[in-house]
């Protein structure tokens, strides 16, 4: 299940706005389908791939966002001046 949680707070809407997108593409493309336009239904589905991928890619920004935070915390909870190493590799 994809709760808000899995997604940044700056990406929330635009990913409530593709997972109600594939909602409703899978709810047309089953319509179509039901009326023989199979190019309509295949249009949706098309529609519905890009949005699961793009609600992939904003979980997985997620994820990444999650790992670097873990990463910081742990360098800071040994001691080291995170400040520091990003100051360094700005040369």
């Amino acid at each position: 299940m994809i709760t808000k949680e899995d997604f940044l707070p700056d990406d929330l809407p635009k990913a409530i706005e593709h997972y109600k997108c594939c909602k409703t593409c899978l709810k047309l493309a089953e319509t179509e389908l039901e009326l023989g336009q199979l190019n309509r239904a295949e249009m949706r589905l098309i529609d519905f791939n890009r949005s699961l991928a793009e609600l992939k890619r904003l979980r997985e920004r997620k994820i990444q966002q999650d790992r670097i935070s873990a990463m910081i915390c742990d360098l800071i909870g040994k001691g080291i001046d995170i400040k520091k190493i990003i100051f360094l590799g700005g040369h």
